[in-house]
């Protein structure tokens, strides 16, 4: 299953996901930027971030009921619905201010 969410990501993004998905390609074309939304879980998040620790893959999911394990015990404000997850590292921020976040979470992929 990892194997090709890493190639194809999920099946059907939200609309703020499809705009940070197009967001970051733009700004890291020579990286692959997947939503794995449906897939995360507490149980798998650590092989989702093991998985990529030296490629230059960029995972994003974005908060669902099923997935919600995996933020509860990383986010700093409960308006936090969306995870950036880069070389082991990740970053949770509120979708809907994607543009106040985005320059710092450029940042963590840059360095």
């Amino acid at each position: 299953m990892y194997a090709e969410k890493y190639k194809t990501g999920a099946e059907k993004s939200s609309d703020k996901m499809t705009e940070c998905v197009a967001r970051f390609a733009a700004a890291f074309p020579e990286h692959k930027i997947i939503d794995v939304s449906g897939d995360l879980r507490e149980s798998n998040y650590r092989e989702f971030q093991m998985a990529n620790m030296t490629d230059k893959t960029i995972l994003f999911a974005e908060k669902t009921a099923e997935n919600a394990a995996v933020f509860a015990g990383r986010v700093n404000t409960e308006e936090a619905d969306m995870m950036m997850m880069w070389h082991g590292s990740y970053r949770t921020f509120v979708g809907e201010r994607l543009s106040y976040f985005f320059k710092s979470l450029c940042n963590v992929v840059s360095t």
